[in-house]
Order: C-alpha cells, then structure tokens, then sequence
C-alpha cells in the first residue's frame, strides 16, 4: 500500500480471478477499497493489523543495527550514474558512513534492491568493486528485525520494520518525482507517516541523517547496546 497500486489495475472486480472478498487492515485502508475499487461494504473486512503478533515478538529482540534501503526505480537507471540518481543516493550515503564518527561503533546494513545489484555489478564492475564489501548479503527480513532505525523512502519494508518495533526514517528526495513517474499519488504522505522525514534541497545534504538520527534515535541504540 506505500504507492497507488489501485492506478494499476490491481483488485479490479471485473477480472474473473479477484477475490470474493479483501481482508484489510483498518477502517482506513477499508475507505481506500470502498473509493478506487468495485468492492461493496459486505466484501471488506477489517481484520486490525496482521503484524501485531510480529510486534510482541520483537519486544525481546535487541536491536542495535540500522538499516538503509530504497524502492526499486527502474526509470533512474540509464546505464549512468547521474547526481541524486538511486545509486548516487546508495554512494552518498556510503561516503557519509566512512566520514562520520557517529557511524563508526554502528552495524550498518546497507541493501541494494536485489535488480539494482545486479546491473550495478554488470554496468559498473569497478564501481560495484569499490563498494562490495559495504553491500549487506544475507535475508533482508532479518536486517530490519535487528535494526533500531531502518531509513527508506516508499518501500513496504517501512510497514513491516515498523511493525517489529524499528525506528522509520523516511528519505524523500525525490518523493515529486517518483509520484509523476509512478503516475499516482503516494499513499504514505505527511499526515499519516509513522516515522521521521527528510527531505533534501537541490544540495544534497545527507548531513541531515546523522542530525536525524543522533536527536531521535542515539540514546535508544546506545541502550540496547548496554
């Protein structure tokens, strides 16, 4: 639900394999069903939030990692790496780790999309080089279940680091963009985001994620380092 899905053809009542009926997560969500799609009243059912379970269960996990990962944007990559692009974003925010103190006793995960990666590797084998050893490898879930803060921009992950008790930072340089791109209005906006925002100028000033991150969430890792 982080973007529009109903703008592309999703929960359409007219296709023969819809379901009969939608679970959803809150009277909010259920509005959502009732405005862009053919489902009535009867066929919603408000079940509350499916993650509840996951949230318990994390209250005894140490969290002590942050994690960085963005939404896959296929019309960023244009076999070069331009100023503010989804790459140039992942390195900006790889040089600010290596030159800030406050990174320097952090565990920190940073996630190519799994596409992203792969075109990296095949387009800029020296630039792919350079970082390799920083790039996170393992099960992505387990990442944002041990991460304190997890900083993303539109990415469902948000939901479910949210939902196992990790601190939302949303990145959204170029959140205009994305919704012109994505051809609809992003479903997470200010008034209902569950988590920081940090939106950059036309000087990108990553500066802001250790500000961000030092007066919200510092005190809350060093304790669950204690």
């Amino acid at each position: 639900m982080a973007t529009n899905i109903f703008e592309r053809g999703y929960f359409n009542r007219k296709v023969p394999i819809a379901p009969d009926y939608m679970l959803v997560n809150s009277n909010f969500e259920k509005n959502l069903f009732l405005k862009n799609t053919g489902y009535t009243d009867k066929e919603l059912m408000v079940t509350g939030l499916p993650n509840i379970d996951l949230y318990v269960k994390e209250q005894q996990n140490e969290k002590n990692q942050i994690t960085f990962m963005l939404t896959w944007r296929p019309w960023d990559l244009t076999g070069s790496i331009e100023v503010g692009s989804y790459l140039d974003r992942y390195f900006s925010f790889l040089e600010l780790i290596r030159k800030e103190k406050f990174y320097k006793d952090k565990k920190i995960n940073v996630i190519l999309h799994p596409k992203s990666r792969i075109i990296l590797q095949e387009q800029f084998p020296d630039i792919y080089d350079k970082y390799e050893e920083s790039f996170y490898v393992g099960d992505i879930k387990d990442a944002l279940l041990n991460s304190k803060v997890v900083i993303s921009d539109y990415s469902s992950i948000t939901f479910y680091a949210f939902a196992g008790g990790s601190n939302v930072i949303f990145y959204w340089e170029d959140k205009a963009l994305a919704e012109v791109e994505y051809g609809a209005p992003n479903i997470l906006q200010k008034e209902i985001a569950f988590g920081g925002i940090v939106e950059d100028s036309k000087i990108c000033t990553l500066k802001l994620f250790t500000i961000t991150i030092t007066r919200n969430h510092l005190s809350i890792l060093h304790n669950s380092q204690n």
